[in-house]
């Protein structure tokens, strides 16, 4: 009589681990000496650009570090460890954050964030994506270019994106670039510039710890990833904070205007991929 073969799903019920499952929980485990250096080198480039200027280190180090641990260990270590910087920063240098703006910000992208999330389903994500892009690296190369440079955009305009940045980010979770352009124009001076974005994004860090918690949302491997990274991150916000104080105003907008770019080239590789 032939042998009666196990469905794989009669093999999940008897308590056998699907082999992708396992895979994915020993993958840190299995990182090659290349592969660790790699995504250490990810970590400290990330947080030592998000020290200097004040963002930056998701966008740029999410899509490098996906190719070694996996997106969603990448993206929540990298949000875990940039938490800790903020609080460094905001608890170092709370006397350079602007309080009064840092409440508009706050309210103007958080009634857009409510926005986003209600208009969601209405919204093409990559078309909007791919547009966002291209505005971000077309602001960031005028800024680079400096053309026009006496033209300030008038306040609602800037209120208008501020909310916009809030929508997009609500949505899509990308409107952060949007939210740096009203920032950059508001705070021209780079450490009001620096701490005052720090409360922001610690703000949206806990927002995104909090969810995850709650919809049990962790990826098994991120607490490993983040110790990982951990030892390079320190060491990316020392040579940052050194940084940040030696560069001086101009070569600052100029870093922030090529993080502008960066951001909008790696948002729009992965959208056009």
């Amino acid at each position: 009589m032939p042998r009666a073969s196990v469905s794989p799903i009669r093999g999940a019920r008897a308590g056998r681990a699907p082999r992708l499952n396992k895979t994915r929980a020993i993958e840190i485990d299995r990182l090659t000496i290349e592969q660790f250096i790699f995504a250490g080198l990810v970590f400290f480039a990330a947080h030592l650009l998000s020290t200097i200027t004040g963002f930056g280190a998701n966008v740029v180090g999410v899509p490098l570090l996906a190719l070694v641990v996996g997106i969603d260990p990448g993206k929540q270590s990298l949000v875990v460890l940039g938490m800790l910087l903020y609080v460094y920063v905001v608890t170092r240098h709370h006397e350079r954050i602007a309080w009064r703006e840092l409440r508009t910000i706050a309210i103007v992208a958080g009634i857009g964030a409510v926005v986003g999330l209600l208009v969601v389903k209405f919204l093409p994500p990559r078309a909007s994506n791919v547009l966002l892009a291209l505005f971000v690296i077309g602001v960031g190369i005028r800024g680079l270019l400096d053309v026009a440079p006496n033209y300030k955009a008038p306040m609602w305009l800037g209120r208008i994106l501020l909310f916009l940045g809030g929508v997009v980010h609500g949505a899509l979770t990308t409107g952060g670039p949007l939210i740096v352009i009203y920032a950059r124009r508001m705070l021209p001076h780079k450490s009001v510039f620096r701490s005052t974005l720090a409360v922001m994004w610690l703000i949206l860090g806990t927002v995104l710890v909090v969810g995850w918690t709650l919809t049990n949302s962790w990826a098994p491997t991120t607490a490993r990833v983040t110790l990982i990274g951990m030892p390079f991150m320190i060491l990316g916000v020392i040579l940052g904070e050194v940084l940040h104080h030696r560069v001086d105003e101009k070569h600052f907008r100029t870093l922030v205007n090529l993080t502008l770019i960066a951001s909008g080239a790696v948002l729009l590789w992965q959208m056009l991929k």
